[in-house]
């Protein structure tokens, strides 16, 4: 209790002091009084015992504590922020870098902070000058309420290290030592690396006034970021080569200002060559790695050459062969690239209506123009002339390609004609009759062949033989005998020997095969001869004669009206003539058949001397007026032997 006493005798002196002498305390002091007052004003009040004896020591003690309690002039002491939280990070910082950094302290408090100092620095890592506060810092031992000021720090990267170094800010609060702990971050790494794809490249034979282009890529290797990155001409601006690194290109990363560990971008360069001279460029990527401006040169060679030029050898206009109506022909055309550049996006077309190109598979055999012709190399085109209608055809070859710089155009005339196919007539048609003949006795014949068509009979052969009728080779006519070609509009000539073995009439056929220009044709004439012993005189049998049509062939409908019934027959009788009543028979549609009543011919005799040959030629009308199919069967009502 003694020791109670003296404490409080001092401690009520010096609040007594305190109080009147009315000096500032700082709030931390205040309240540690507080508590000691508080402390002390328990024990005492539950000290009842004792509590006279200190009656007049307590009241001063109240007195005193009540007084500090009104104290209005007392301050917060000195607080230190930073310009950051508990941590700095520096970030990555490429070796052979010497990076600083400034960090700013403020006094928040409301006393004044005495014995600034910072700990823990250790290399690379350090105060720039190697003193506190750093060269330019503003900081001293001492930092008033509400000010600021400034330290100023450097790394010095010249090893590759990651670390985080623990700093310690010291400094005295005006009531007790403060200690401040903050962390620094920082990784050295290797500096950015810029790669090219390709350091060079040659623009090879290039079309003048075409465009070329290569894409480059760039890609990062180093571990710091490139910056500032620039393309530009080593020599200055070139002409023939340009730059292309934007977005409007569609480029899937074009080159931007910067570019980050592990990431790539594109460039294109185009190459544009006005003549055939050659053209060198360099260019320059420009970037900066972090610690110095670096430089990658890109070495352009280009030279410009002449177009593709495409010639075709055949004349203009093309005249085709002259062709058969109905038939074709098929016609190469040569084209070769004389220019210098190849040639490419070929496209063909005929106009006309008989003129048409053909694919690449109607001439297996034959190199056909495919997309592309090489310089010096040639290749064909097909076009196919099939006239649909006689006289001149009129068409265009019309062919575009492109020369390596710019699309072309070129055309090619057409003139086909179309003919109608080749005709033989014989000029004895129907029948050549012999008449009669000695058995075994010859008579020799010549028959007349011409070619009525426009075009060319080929390949023209004859039935030789023929029973007692006999095509015989009869080398003096020279031009005049018939060979294996005719042409238009001409007549050749041929022999035919009758040498019959027997008695009686003989008939037969003689026909002459030949190629129209289309296909294989034929023409025919009746042969009619009589091999005889004696003179006789009998009746004659006009059903054993040979019947014809006349325009009309058998089977054939025909409106044909009237038609003329042709007959021929021998009489040996001399000095006669033969009356014929005849009926012809026609299959109609709406009857079974009709006869053709009332036909009648007067034939007379061919010759006086000796046997007679009759021709007989009889009229029928058909009384239906409507068309017919004709049938070559007749048959007489009467025959009546007439007296001359």
């Amino acid at each position: 209790m003694k020791l109670i006493f003296i404490f409080l005798i001092i401690i009520s002196s010096a609040l007594s002091s305190v109080v009147m002498a009315e000096v500032d305390i700082h709030v931390s002091e205040k309240w540690k009084l507080y508590e000691s007052l508080d402390a002390i004003d328990k024990k005492l009040y539950f000290s009842q015992p004792h509590q006279k004896q200190i009656d007049k020591t307590y009241k001063l003690l109240l007195k005193s504590y009540q007084a500090l309690k009104n104290i209005s002039s007392v301050y917060q002491p000195a607080k230190i922020k930073f310009n950051f939280k508990h941590q700095l990070d520096m970030g990555e910082i490429p070796i052979g870098k010497l990076k600083f950094f400034e960090i700013l302290l403020e006094n928040i408090g409301e006393q004044k902070a005495t014995g600034l100092e910072v700990t823990g620095l250790s290399y690379p890592l350090g105060f720039v000058g190697g003193e506190f506060p750093g060269l330019k810092g503003t900081c001293s031992d001492d930092l008033e309420p509400g000010k600021k000021c400034s330290l100023f720090l450097q790394l010095s990267a010249d090893q590759l290290s990651s670390r985080t170094v623990s700093l310690k800010l010291n400094y005295f609060n005006s009531v007790n030592s403060v200690q401040n702990q903050f962390k620094v971050n920082y990784k050295i790494v290797e500096p950015a690396l810029l790669v090219l794809s390709r350091h060079s490249y040659n623009f090879f034979k290039t079309t003048i006034g075409a465009k070329s282009h290569y894409r480059f890529q760039v890609f990062h290797r180093g571990g710091y970021i490139a910056q500032s990155i620039n393309f530009k001409w080593k020599n200055g601006l070139s002409k023939a080569f340009v730059i292309k690194n934007n977005p409007d290109l569609n480029q899937k990363y074009h080159c931007q200002n910067q570019l980050v560990k592990g990431q790539e971008c594109e460039f294109l360069i185009e190459f544009q060559p006005q003549d055939d001279l050659k053209n060198n460029a360099t260019l320059l990527l420009e970037y900066n790695n972090g610690v110095s401006t670096q430089h990658i040169n890109l070495s352009l060679i280009g030279r410009g050459q002449p177009p593709g030029q495409l010639l075709m050898s055949q004349s203009d206009p093309f005249r085709f062969k002259e062709l058969t109506l109905g038939d074709k022909v098929n016609q190469i055309f040569e084209i070769k690239n004389i220019g210098l550049s190849s040639i490419s996006e070929i496209k063909l077309k005929a106009s006309g209506r008989p003129f048409s190109v053909l694919k690449n598979k109607s001439l297996e055999k034959e190199y056909i123009c495919n997309n592309e012709i090489a310089p010096g190399t040639m290749c064909n085109i097909v076009v196919s002339f099939s006239p649909t209608a006689r006289g001149i055809n009129n068409g265009q070859l019309k062919l575009s390609y492109f020369d390596g710089a710019k699309t072309k155009f070129f055309t090619k005339n057409l003139l086909g004609v179309s003919v109608l196919p080749a005709f033989l007539v014989f000029n004895e048609s129907p029948l050549f009759n012999f008449g009669s003949n000695k058995v075994n006795t010859s008579t020799s014949k010549l028959l007349t062949v011409t070619n009525v068509g426009e075009s060319e009979a080929t390949n023209l052969n004859f039935n030789d033989k023929m029973g007692p009728f006999y095509k015989l080779e009869n080398h003096e006519l020279k031009d005049q005998e018939c060979g294996p070609h005719l042409q238009q509009g001409k007549t050749c000539v041929f022999g035919v020997e009758f040498r019959p073995e027997n008695e009686g009439v003989f008939s037969d056929t003689l026909q002459v095969f030949y190629e129209d220009g289309l296909s294989l044709q034929v023409s025919s004439v009746d042969l009619l001869g009589v091999g005889r012993m004696l003179p006789s005189h009998e009746e004659p049998n006009p059903n054993n004669w040979r019947w014809h049509l006349v325009g009309i062939k058998n089977g054939e409908t025909s409106s044909v009206n009237p038609v003329e019934l042709v007959a021929t027959g021998i009489l040996s009788t001399p000095g006669v003539s033969l009356e014929v009543f005849a009926d012809a028979l026609c299959q109609h549609s709406l009857h079974q058949s009709v006869i053709f009543g009332n036909a009648h011919s007067v034939v007379l005799p061919m010759s006086s001397e000796g046997d007679n040959y009759y021709y007989v030629k009889t009229t029928s009308r058909n009384d239906v007026e409507s068309a017919c199919t004709y049938v070559a069967h007749y048959k007489f009502k009467s025959v009546k032997l007439v007296k001359n």
